[in-house]
């Protein structure tokens, strides 16, 4: 649940069901983003400069190259074909692919997640985007964008916002087990 990931995995949640005309879903999302807004508040703020400073001009500046970079190191690393096809893939595709909302959704989250990362990381170094983990983050984006626009189950909003609740229970009890844990670091 406080893992970056998630945060832009609900933001585009949200931004999925904004466009569809689903506003009556927003609610299910309601207890995360709770949840996250009450994590950062008492955890997650003490962290904040520990990858850098986010108000610099340098890393301001950094937006773009940043993003680009990881999100062509992600990209080419998840085809198998390293960061310069990488970088390459989303510019052929959006010249001739017009992807469905969900999908839309989701790579705007991919955007999103690596503008926000280039905001506390591009004080590491121009190195730093390149690395192999933005393989996975674009990896599970995609898979959900791609899910999302595949899958439309028939569930009702009651259960819908069951499971979301015991999600964040099952969060909940995860970090509670494990925050002795992360206190240390």
């Amino acid at each position: 649940m406080t893992s970056n990931l998630a945060v832009f995995i609900t933001l585009a949640l949200w931004l999925w069901f904004v466009l569809d005309g689903r506003r009556g879903q927003l609610l299910e999302l309601a207890p995360a983003a709770v949840l996250f807004g009450l994590w950062f508040l008492t955890y997650g703020r003490s962290g904040l400069a520990s990858d850098g400073q986010p108000a610099t001009l340098s890393s301001i500046l950094a937006l773009i190259p940043y993003t680009a970079s990881a999100i062509g190191s992600g990209v080419g690393g998840m085809i198998g074909l390293g960061p310069l096809a990488g970088a390459f893939v989303p510019g052929a595709l959006a010249v001739g692919f017009r992807p469905p909302l969900p999908m839309l959704a989701f790579l705007v989250g991919i955007f999103a997640m690596f503008a926000v990362a280039a905001l506390f990381r591009s004080s590491s170094g121009p190195e730093q985007p390149l690395t192999s983990r933005y393989i996975y983050l674009v990896a599970y984006m995609t898979a959900f964008g791609i899910i999302a626009a595949a899958y439309r189950p028939p569930v009702r909003p009651s259960i819908a916002l069951g499971l979301s609740l015991l999600a964040v229970a099952g969060n909940l009890w995860i970090l509670a087990r494990e925050l002795p844990t992360y206190l240390v670091h």
